[in-house]
């Protein structure tokens, strides 16, 4: 079985002339946002055995955030700059990239491909407000997502419907 949760970054700070979008930090709402989603993550994964994150400065805060919260390892987290507002299908080739090894994912990034990806694996709408997340068990042994994956359990965290 694999876990997986899409999560999008915590609520960033509006773009200025000054600051391009990649640059844009957490807001105060955001950083309380992440401490929130934080506990709920760790409830769905006790201990994770790898996050993928884009390398924006929101993502990585909100990232920041969970390790220190939940007491994880660094170690745990690897960035990359092709998930920065990412498509559902470039989501969809990163996440069956990986080791059959890992059982216990977690991607962080951006709107729209992460409300879509969770759309289509969930065969309904659903959209990510941020640090808004989509949890998964799916029972498959390898990372194939256009397999007829059976959903054993599901956990969607809207924060602004949970907040």
């Amino acid at each position: 079985m694999k876990r997986i949760t899409l999560l999008r970054h915590g609520d960033s700070l509006y773009q200025d002339s000054i600051v391009n979008d990649w640059s844009r930090p957490l807001s105060p709402e955001g950083e309380k946002e992440c401490h929130v989603v934080a506990k709920f993550v760790k409830d769905w994964h006790p201990l994770p055995s790898k996050i993928i994150s884009s390398n924006a400065r929101r993502t990585v805060e909100t990232v920041k955030i969970l390790l220190e919260k939940n007491k994880w390892d660094p170690g745990i987290l690897y960035l990359d700059k092709e998930l920065y507002l990412a498509s559902a299908g470039l989501l969809t080739e990163k996440i069956q990239s990986q080791s059959e090894s890992i059982n216990d994912l977690i991607i962080v990034g951006h709107n729209p491909g992460l409300s879509e990806l969770s759309s289509s694996l969930l065969k309904q709408s659903i959209y990510l407000p941020t640090s808004g997340c989509v949890s998964l068990n799916i029972n498959l042994d390898v990372w194939d997502l256009g397999a007829e994956a059976i959903i054993s359990d599901k956990n969607v965290y809207l924060s602004d419907q949970n907040s």
